[in-house]
């Protein structure tokens, strides 16, 4: 058979696509739903968002703590690009929101889940085998305790009290008669 210039750069050029997509393709193997992934130390994530591609989880985090996204297909299982405010499939074209639902237009028909997170020895991990709730935030023992101790602090200093608003701000001088309106008493002002 001959194999013209046609066939060959169409053929190349079909079978680049096919090992781009297979590289970008990511199926589960059952041992893996059950692996804890690393995220990286929690110093190192304190974003309000943070895509971490190796991983295929987008972490958020607001004052309730943090949250996982994950960010494989639910069609066939490819690794999301982010690209704000979507995440794309490479392979099938589906885009979903950041809040995990699906866009119409792609394959897929599953919302993204949500994955619990977790910690220890100063590291944040992701479980993708353990869905969770977009609500259920993480935050760590050492930011608890921090709050729990900057609650008592406040309580025990009662540090509203000692605040006192001077008279001059609450309109008031002396005898419950109104402070004036201006500090001059004829203002120039601007015709």
């Amino acid at each position: 058979m001959k194999v013209t210039r046609r066939t060959f750069v169409s053929g190349t050029l079909l079978s680049t696509l096919l090992i781009a997509c297979e590289r970008s393709s990511y199926f589960r193997e059952k041992e893996e739903l059950n692996a804890e992934l690393d995220l990286g130390a929690v110093s190192s994530l304190l974003f309000s968002q943070l895509h971490i591609p190796e991983k295929a989880i987008l972490l958020f985090r607001d004052i309730e703590g943090w949250s996982a996204l994950s960010t494989r297909c639910t069609y066939h299982g490819c690794d999301l690009t982010f690209q704000e405010p979507i995440l794309l499939c490479p392979c099938c074209k589906s885009a979903f929101a950041l809040t995990g639902e699906v866009y119409s237009g792609g394959k897929a028909s599953r919302a993204l889940p949500w994955v619990t997170v977790g910690y220890r020895d100063g590291h944040l991990y992701a479980y993708p085998g353990k869905v969770t709730d977009s609500k259920q935030r993480f935050t760590t023992p050492e930011i608890e305790d921090a709050v729990r101790k900057l609650k008592v602090q406040i309580r025990d200093t009662s540090v509203a009290a000692g605040v006192k608003v001077p008279e001059a701000l609450l309109g008031q001088r002396g005898e419950d008669s109104e402070g004036p309106m201006f500090l001059e008493e004829k203002p120039v002002l601007a015709e």
